[in-house]
């Protein structure tokens, strides 16, 4: 709620279009999911529009800019969601210059993906899952999931991974490389196993331990 006023400059509460993020509050806080509040993942996408578009409305409609309290206001909450975005991306270990080149991994993903046609259905571990959706019919490579698919993508690396832990996937794997009439390939940490039909193909829960 804080990165909410924060986003809407403040002034964006006096603005009708806030109502707009009313049915996503509302669900988050009828849900059981404590993830729906974190800014770790991409829940609050669908809200930082309308809080920026209320802030521009509140503005227009009440004549704010002729105030000369908004000013600070607007500077003070600007600074506060640059400075959580900011800390975010530190904590994430991300460098915001990756948004403008492409990286090595995914160069070696579409080296790994030729060869699966179009539309194929595919399991893909969650950070690569997105790369993958205009191509092919994907779901997300977790534990215990039932979704039938004929491909697994996944990374054979010691990152942590949300419903995807190091030792789930390598446990898949050490099953998967057992059984008859499937065709694994690895590029660079990248690693995409062909089933040979469509099957489920969720994760075991790592042992406890």
């Amino acid at each position: 709620m804080l990165l909410l006023t924060a986003t809407a400059f403040v002034v964006g509460w006096r603005s009708p279009l806030i109502l707009l993020a009313l049915p996503t509050l509302a669900w988050r806080l009828l849900s059981s999911n404590a993830s729906y509040w974190s800014v770790s993942f991409h829940y609050d996408l669908v809200l930082w529009p309308v809080a920026v578009l209320a802030a521009v409305d509140a503005v227009r409609r009440h004549r704010l800019a002729e105030r000369a309290w908004l000013r600070p206001v607007a500077v003070l909450s600007g600074l506060a969601v640059m400075a959580s975005g900011l800390t975010l991306l530190v904590d994430k270990g991300i460098d915001p210059r990756a948004a403008f080149s492409r990286s090595a991994e995914l160069a070696d993903l579409d080296r790994l993906m030729v060869g699966v046609p179009a539309g194929a259905t595919v399991a893909a571990q969650n950070h690569l899952g997105p790369y993958l959706t205009p191509r092919f019919e994907v779901t997300m490579l977790g534990t215990g999931r039932p979704e039938r698919v004929r491909y697994v993508v996944l990374a054979a690396d010691r990152r942590p991974e949300f419903q995807a832990p190091p030792c789930a996937r390598d446990q898949l794997l050490r099953d998967l490389r057992g059984q008859p009439g499937v065709m694994i390939r690895q590029v660079g940490d990248l690693v995409l196993a062909d089933l040979g039909s469509s099957r489920p193909a969720g994760l075991r829960a790592c042992p406890a331990g």
